[in-house]
């Protein structure tokens, strides 16, 4: 999640408040629920006993979510003022404590998937908010084991599953982020399930407990963090296509090359879809030197100009020698065209329903800079200095790092071909005079890089290029005769 400084206004704070308060009431009906069929007698003397049962666990619920505003308000107010962010992880809460429950009610304790929410939340948003959202449904669990057992302080059960819940939950926020591929993530149930089981031993051999019961209840810890891993592996694509987000699995989808938008790029505008790959290698690289997400990175390159797939016909590097249809159009008519691939590349990731984080570097990648060529073209056939603002992309301007770093590679890749010459000099100067025409017109005003970054990006492309060029042995010339059987 990303912080932010500014505080939440009154709406958002009231929004916060009914989704919030919302989850209470899912939670509490959820433990009403599952207590009148695990244990009818408690439950009417919950609802109708005539004591304080039902309002403390109501009050201690509550609490809980008090609890999540204000960490949410000190640590990731993004998620106060992003509703979307909210409802994720109210959801992720949730769900993880109503499986808990019903786990309760058809099993035992220690087969509870505390670490879902835990994983779930270090993948959507990162392991501060995975250890939260694992928190939370751990105390919102034993919530309902104080309710069940009468609020008795003495039973040593809650102790033990508490213990499950605090270790499943910390280990699952710190080992899922580091899996790339989904099924390298059943992995992650091991490194889970076995510090559990030896934690579990001990504290309740401590307490008492028979060897052999107390290892035979530490070993169900293992099945219940492949149940975590397992549930989360399923409801994860729910979150992915429910929300529109990026995960390391969605990206792996979205980079391969079999992709419905990529295969059309490669069909339709097979001079595009190469310029896309040597731009998504320069942006990677590019990613990787100035630290931001080179996955991201690379899935955004790919798909920055996918606008071109409505007149393929009228960018260079899909046209023949012996055509150009912008010949017989006006320059006004073509600057229209180039113009809103920008915009029509988006309008097209949000129909395929792209991240947000993708969709935006369609439109932003060329900025509000001027198309000089058409621009030149039209002032030969006027008799007064146009007005440039005509020519100029609708923006807006890079609002983000990843943004900047495909506007710079996308130019870049696009001169260096151009150019006949390709030394690392010359690559150096066209690149550098690229950045330095997008400083001059602002373009970089608008999103948080530094100028060290800017020229970091400068260096890296540059290299590559040298790479790219490097000499090659030369074949000789030489006749080889095929052997005789």
């Amino acid at each position: 999640m990303t912080e932010l400084p500014q505080k939440p206004k009154f709406i958002d704070l009231l929004m916060s408040f009914l989704i919030m308060a919302v989850s209470a009431a899912l939670v509490i009906g959820t433990m009403l629920l599952v207590l009148f069929f695990e244990n009818k007698e408690r439950y009417r003397a919950v609802l109708l006993g005539g004591g304080n049962d039902l309002a403390v666990t109501v009050a201690f619920s509550v609490l809980i979510f008090v609890l999540l505003y204000v960490f949410l308000n000190n640590i990731f107010r993004s998620a106060l003022l992003q509703r979307k962010q909210l409802i994720m992880l109210c959801c992720i809460i949730v769900i993880s404590t109503l499986l808990n429950l019903l786990i309760t009610l058809f099993a035992v304790p220690f087969l509870r998937v505390y670490a879902l929410a835990a994983i779930l939340g270090a993948m959507l948003f990162d392991r501060k908010a995975g250890i939260l959202t694992g928190a939370i449904t751990v105390l919102l669990t034993l919530t309902y084991d104080y309710m069940n057992s009468g609020f008795q302080s003495g039973d040593i059960q809650i102790l033990f599953t508490l213990v499950y819940g605090l270790i499943s939950i910390t280990l699952g926020a710190l080992y899922v982020r580091k899996s790339a591929k989904r099924y390298q993530a059943v992995v992650v149930a091991l490194r889970l399930g076995v510090p559990c089981i030896i934690a579990l031993f001990f504290v309740q051999y401590a307490f008492g407990m028979g060897a052999t019961e107390a290892f035979a209840q530490a070993v169900t810890t293992l099945i219940g963090c492949f149940l975590s891993v397992l549930v989360y592996l399923a409801i994860l694509p729910l979150f992915e296509i429910a929300f529109n987000i990026i995960t390391v699995y969605r990206l792996d989808e979205l980079t391969d090359h079999n992709n419905e938008l990529l295969v059309r790029l490669r069909t339709e505008a097979p001079g595009t879809y190469n310029h896309v790959l040597v731009v998504s290698n320069l942006a990677e690289a590019c990613a990787i030197a100035i630290g931001e997400d080179p996955h991201l990175t690379r899935a955004a390159a790919y798909y920055h100009d996918i606008g071109k797939l409505y007149s393929p016909e009228y960018y260079k590097e899909n046209q023949s020698e012996d055509r150009n249809p912008h010949d017989d159009i006006t320059p006004e008519a073509s600057v229209n065209i180039i113009k809103d691939h920008a915009t029509r590349g988006y309008l097209l990731a949000k129909q395929h329903r792209l991240p947000e984080e993708i969709a935006t570097v369609c439109r932003e990648h060329h900025g509000t800079l001027h198309i000089r060529y058409f621009y030149y073209q039209a002032q030969k056939y006027s008799e007064t200095r146009l007005d440039v603002k005509g020519f100029c992309y609708d923006g807006p301007k890079p609002q983000s790092r990843i943004a900047a770093i495909i506007m710079i590679c996308d130019a870049a890749e696009a001169a260096v071909r151009a150019s006949k010459d390709h030394s690392s000099q010359n690559v150096e100067r066209i690149v550098r005079t690229l950045i330095e025409e997008r400083m001059q017109f602002d373009q970089f005003t608008e999103c948080p890089i530094t100028l060290k970054e800017i020229y970091t990006i400068k260096d890296t492309v540059v290299s590559n290029y040298a790479d790219l060029e490097h000499e090659r042995v030369e074949y000789p010339k030489i006749n080889i005769i095929k052997p005789t059987e």
